[in-house]
């Protein structure tokens, strides 16, 4: 095995001699935020169709909604292949071959006739897309340092964020003509022309040099080396846990908004989207705050003030779901604010959590994922059992998100060579 040149830093290691970033294509992280907006728009795209896909095939909202969570639990488990795969063998042929599954499972959910199968694609489709997500992560890390990955992330979110405002107004619409089948229809169309722009443009950000071994493409004890060594490393774990607690946060609302919305207070599906968008307008504040001053306040400060905010949110989002349910001023005024706070948390946990030796990147950006997408993929179930006609349950998870991540950075801060308190981070 390879050993890279490093030397130890606050979080992670730094390495001696950069990898020259000129030799990549310019393309690159354009074609990679390009396939991240096809896995969001996979599910965006047709939730204003999910109480109609219950009425469709006779199935009550609980299984409507393992549509949600099928794709959430088949994005977070072969994440821990393809990182270290990605390791050993080089970034592109995991992305493209990755690509080519949720191709293949778009298609699939397109053509599905029932549930049952539905699900099944769904699950395949997310499969694909948290592969090539592990590995997306693990190319932007390999090109960019702390702080300018940490600004790229940014970039992303803004551009992500684009989905669930855009997606759910374009799903309607394409619901109401002809049918929500057809919204799969387009992904599938969009996911082929990305993979083969992918499969012609991306070049390899990975050198050989760099790569975990060169005797073998992949073995179960390497795998096992791998994790076992970054999970004796606090800061790795205890970051990417605030980001996936975040996530699963994030997905309760958005599993539960629409069928609100629309079955409780009686909004039109084909109108969904322009509520929808609301929340990601808020994330977009959160994001471009975040670029603006993580180089001044820096990643640790960012990071608490977004916690700050997303445990102010949910608390104001809890007391309006119960004293002013049918107020959607109040929800969303309340649920932006939870909303623009989860844009430092994600760039700046994630930063941490990658923060690694190169050989090791892909197989700390599984670990990212597998712990985003597994917990997310709980949370939803947790809140389809508990789903009582209002928002209580959801804004409750949401609340217990943003406390329980910020219990974990202050027990980061004490490990932390430069600890922030979250209760003086916003101050002058």
């Amino acid at each position: 095995m390879l050993v890279d040149p490093i030397v130890p830093v606050q979080y992670g290691y730094m390495m001696k001699t950069k990898m020259n970033s000129s030799s990549l294509h310019g393309l690159t992280p354009m074609l990679l935020i390009l396939a991240v907006l096809a896995f969001e728009m996979s599910t965006d795209i047709y939730l204003p169709s999910l109480p109609e896909m219950g009425r469709f095939f006779s199935v009550p909202d609980a299984a409507v909604q393992t549509t949600l969570s099928g794709y959430l639990l088949g994005f977070a488990l072969p994440g821990f292949i393809a990182g270290p795969l990605s390791d050993n063998i080089g970034r592109r042929p995991v992305i493209l071959g990755s690509m080519a599954i949720f191709t293949m499972s778009s298609v699939c959910c397109w053509l599905a006739p029932t549930m049952t199968s539905l699900i099944t694609a769904r699950f395949a489709q997310g499969i694909g897309a948290g592969m090539t997500m592990v590995v997306i992560t693990a190319v932007l890390k390999d090109i960019y340092d702390e702080k300018n990955f940490s600004r790229i992330l940014s970039v992303k979110g803004m551009v992500i964020t684009l989905s669930p405002m855009v997606a759910p107004v374009l799903g309607g619409k394409i619901a109401d003509i002809w049918g929500w089948k057809s919204c799969f229809f387009m992904i599938a169309i969009m996911a082929s022309i990305i993979w083969i722009t992918i499969a012609t443009c991306l070049k390899e950000s990975l050198s050989p040099a760099y790569r975990a071994t060169q005797k073998s493409y992949f073995s179960g004890r390497l795998l096992l080396e791998t994790y076992s060594q970054l999970l004796k490393r606090r800061e790795v774990v205890t970051f990417a846990l605030i980001s996936a607690i975040t996530y699963g946060g994030l997905w309760v609302w958005i599993v539960e908004a629409p069928f609100y919305l629309i079955n409780e207070l009686g909004i039109k599906s084909v109108d969904y989207g322009y509520y929808a968008a609301i929340g990601p307008g808020a994330y977009i504040l959160g994001m471009v705050l975040n670029q603006w001053w993580v180089s001044f306040y820096g990643i640790d400060r960012m990071l608490a003030c977004g916690l700050w905010l997303m445990v102010t949110g949910a608390t104001l989002t809890l007391f309006a779901t119960v004293y002013w349910p049918s107020s959607l001023v109040a929800l969303y005024i309340f649920s932006s604010l939870y909303e623009i706070g989860l844009a430092p948390v994600f760039a700046n946990a994630v930063t941490k959590a990658v923060s690694v030796i190169p050989s090791q990147r892909g197989s700390a950006s599984a670990l990212l994922n597998t712990l985003e997408m597994g917990i997310s993929s709980l949370c939803v179930f947790v809140v389809s059992l508990l789903s009582n006609g209002t928002l209580v349950p959801c804004a409750v998870m949401m609340l217990a998100s943003g406390i329980l991540c910020a219990i974990l950075f202050s027990t980061a801060a004490r490990f932390s060579k430069e600890p922030q308190a979250i209760s003086s981070v916003c101050e002058g």
